[in-house]
């Protein structure tokens, strides 16, 4: 007796094949996608049937799209998931910047994409579309893409890492910049005829090397008036245009480091200042707005600008720049590396010498050098 003739399925919606002498006859292949399939057998066309279309209903749903054993999802949804699966391990403004980057993904890819579906020349087509752009951060995005996908494939979401081997074009980083010792001077004395309150903060930038928001962090509790010493504990960032207190990364950031002496007796001047104001909160912030509070990273900016207006600095410098200035002198003063990291709190000596590798920017070393030479 011939069997009966069965319909045959639309594309990718998996395949039929009935196998003589089984006791499960009725054989269902379903595409997993990479030229990979899952196969199921069946007593009967009906329930081979059955189970394909509730396979493809998973695989095209909306909410909770699968076709692979584990499970495939939307691009927009699946990096949601991961986010939030990385927010209790990472810092908030390492968070912000990752959802920064998986945005520009999902509107680049497309949000309704299936991310089983990204190939490797798609991971290079993305990289390459963001360089033509300009966005500095290329590297960047291909590591937080990278590590989304290395999940997806652990979770059997996908059958691979498209971004894993995929290339990000170089990006040219605009340079660190130093100023003279004059320019600093005329900086400092700008910036302390500006807002004597804040001038400190400029004194530690650019003769110590503090990063811009371990200067807005400072305590009084962080100083040791006898030892005349600062510690860093605490720092201040910008996150999405918000001020957020976070805590410095490494050991040797939360460091302890000798204060100038003229330096000192700004902040014992400011000290007396802030207590006779007893209407202030009492924050314990060195550097704070007129209620005691801390201030923005946008206020610190706002009067950067009016110093390097005031002072002709180039309206490129910035305010990283004076951290570059502090470590650049010290090198050129013959201070040892050693003792330079102890103060910028840097990890590696690589670091170290990036700092202080600013010689072609300083004319007057170099017409020294050949002073010396005769």
């Amino acid at each position: 007796m011939a069997r009966k003739k069965h319909p045959r399925r639309k594309p990718n919606t998996g395949a039929l094949r009935y196998r003589e002498g089984r006791a499960l006859s009725w054989e269902a292949a379903f595409p997993l996608g990479h030229s990979e399939y899952r196969y199921d057998s069946f007593a009967t066309w009906q329930e081979a049937t059955a189970h394909l279309d509730q396979l493809v209903a998973e695989r095209d749903s909306v909410e909770h799209p699968r076709n692979i054993p584990g499970g495939t999802k939307r691009l927009d949804r699946f990096l949601t998931d991961w986010l939030f699966s990385k927010k209790l391990h990472i810092r908030e403004k390492t968070y912000e910047n990752y959802a920064y980057l998986c945005d520009l993904a999902v509107g680049y890819f497309g949000g309704e994409r299936r991310i089983d579906t990204i190939e490797r020349k798609d991971a290079d087509a993305c990289y390459a579309y963001f360089h033509g752009r300009a966005f500095k951060n290329v590297s960047h995005l291909r590591m937080v893409l990278a590590q989304a996908f290395k999940y997806a494939e652990e979770e059997n979401y996908t059958k691979g890492n498209p971004f894993r081997r995929a290339k990000a074009p170089a990006t040219d980083h605009r340079p660190g910049m130093v100023l003279s010792k004059m320019q600093r001077a005329t900086m400092l004395k700008v910036a302390t005829e500006l807002d004597p309150a804040l001038a400190p903060i400029w004194h530690l930038y650019g003769r110590v090397g503090l990063r811009r928001g371990e200067g807005m962090g400072l305590l009084w509790s962080n100083v040791d008036w006898k030892q005349k010493t600062i510690t860093i504990t605490q720092q201040y960032t910008d996150v999405r245009n918000r001020t957020v207190k976070t805590i410095p990364k490494t050991a040797r950031s939360r460091r302890t480091f000798p204060v100038p002496d003229d330096v000192m007796e700004m902040l014992a001047d400011l000290f007396k200042e802030q207590a006779r104001d007893t209407g202030r909160i009492v924050t314990g912030l060195i550097f704070a707005d007129d209620q005691g509070e801390h201030l923005a990273v946008q206020h610190i900016r706002w009067r950067w600008k009016q110093i390097k207006k005031r002072a002709a600095l180039p309206a490129n410098v910035r305010i990283h720049d004076l951290r570059h200035t502090a470590l650049y002198h010290m090198e050129q003063a013959g201070i040892p590396r050693s003792v330079r990291m102890a103060f910028a709190g840097h990890t590696t000596t690589r670091m170290a010498d990036k700092y202080a590798d600013h010689a072609s920017e300083d004319m007057e070393a170099m017409r020294a050098a050949l002073e010396k030479l005769g």
